[in-house]
C-alpha cells in the first residue's frame, strides 16, 4: 500500500516457513547487507533482529522466529534491508502530527569507575524508570546485553572510561531499557508531509504510530536516506504523554477528540444527547490500551 503511494519503505521480502533453504538463500542474495529479521506480527520489539551480515547468521535467525511459536504463529518472517540512521516514533492522524519521539537503544555513559554492570544498576534507579515497569522499564541484564557489549570487545565487567557511550543494545525499544527524547518541534516539515500521507493512505486508519528511520529529522527528506519501517494502528501513548526527556504532547486527548469531536469544541454535554448505538462498541476501546 505505501509502496504504491510512493512513500519510502525498506526494500524487503515475506519468508514463508514451508520455503525451502534454496528460497532463503535467494532472499539473503537479492537484498544489500546489513539486514533485518522481523516476525510478523508483535510488539515491544520482540521478534526482531538487526545488523545481520553473514548467510549463517541469517539462517539462524529466520529459523529462530519459525521455532519460536510466540513470536510468530502465522509462519512467516519479514527480511528487510536496514536503513542507517535514527529511529523514530511518529504519532499522527490523517490531518497532523501530534508527537515524535526519538528513541534511543537501551546505553549507558562511562564515568571512568564503575564497570557497566554497575552503571546499569546506577541508570535503573532514575525515578522515572520506577514509576512503572510498564512505562519505562529498568534496563534488563540478559543475552542479549552480553552479545552486544561483546561485538564492542567488551563485557558487564569493563570499566568505560569518562562520557564513553557504550551501547546495550541496538534496537531502540523503551521497553527494553532505551531512552525516550521528544523532538516534535524539532522536524521537518517534509517528515510531517510524509506522517499524513502515510495515515491517509490506508482506508479507515485515523490515527497511526509510524516507526521512521532517518539520518535527520531536521533537514528535508528529500536529500536524506529515511524510511517508514513500521505502521502501528495500536500505538503506544504513554512515553509521549510522560515523556522521559521533553514536553508532554496529550497524545490521549488527541485519540479522545477523534472519537468524540464535541470535545474539542468544549461541548460535554453534546454527548449526553447522542444515542447509545451512535458511540463506538465498548471491544474499538482496545485501541486506547498501549502496544
Amino acid at each position: 500500500v505505501l509502496e504504491e503511494k510512493n512513500l519510502p519503505i525498506a526494500k524487503g521480502f515475506t519468508i514463508n516457513s514451508s520455503d525451502s533453504l534454496e528460497v532463503w538463500e535467494s532472499v539473503f542474495n537479492a537484498l544489500q547487507k546489513p539486514l533485518a529479521i522481523k516476525q510478523t506480527s508483535g510488539s515491544h520489539g520482540d521478534g526482531i533482529f538487526l545488523n545481520i551480515e553473514t548467510l549463517a547468521d541469517f539462517k539462524t535467525k529466520v529459523a529462530t522466529i519459525f521455532s519460536d511459536f510466540e513470536l510468530s504463529d502465522d509462519g512467516k518472517a519479514l527480511v528487510e534491508e536496514m536503513i542507517q540512521g535514527k529511529e523514530y516514533r511518529i504519532i499522527a492522524t490523517n490531518e497532523k502530527v501530534v508527537a515524535v519521539m526519538f528513541r534511543q537503544p537501551a546505553s549507558v555513559i562511562g564515568d571512568g569507575t564503575l564497570t557497566i554492570q554497575e552503571l546499569i544498576t546506577e541508570k535503573n534507579k532514575e525515578p522515572i524508570r520506577n514509576l512503572s515497569q510498564k512505562l519505562y522499564p529498568h534496563i534488563p541484564i540478559n543475552e542479549e546485553v552480553i552479545q552486544t557489549l561483546k561485538k564492542q570487545h567488551m563485557e558487564l565487567s569493563t570499566v568505560p572510561t569518562v562520557n564513553q557511550v557504550i551501547q546495550l543494545r541496538f534496537h531502540s525499544n523503551i521497553m527494553a531499557g532505551g531512552d525516550a527524547y521528544d523532538v516534535t518541534d524539532d522536524i521537518h516539515p517534509s517528515v510531517a508531509e510524509i506522517a499524513i500521507k502515510t495515515v491517509q493512505s490506508i482506508p479507515g486508519l485515523p490515527f497511526s504510530g509510524i516507526d521512521f528511520m532517518t539520518t535527520d529529522i531536521t533537514k528535508d527528506q528529500a536529500f536524506e536516506q529515511h524510511a517508514i519501517i513500521e505502521v502501528n494502528a495500536n500505538p503506544e501513548f504513554d512515553m509521549h504523554d510522560i515523556p522521559m526527556h521533553g514536553k508532554t504532547r496529550g497524545v490521549t486527548k488527541e485519540f479522545l477528540f477523534l472519537l468524540f469531536p464535541e470535545l474539542r469544541e468544549n461541548k460535554p454535554k453534546a454527548l449526553k444527547n447522542r444515542q447509545k448505538t451512535d458511540l463506538i462498541p465498548t471491544n474499538n476501546f482496545s485501541a486506547i490500551t498501549a502496544v
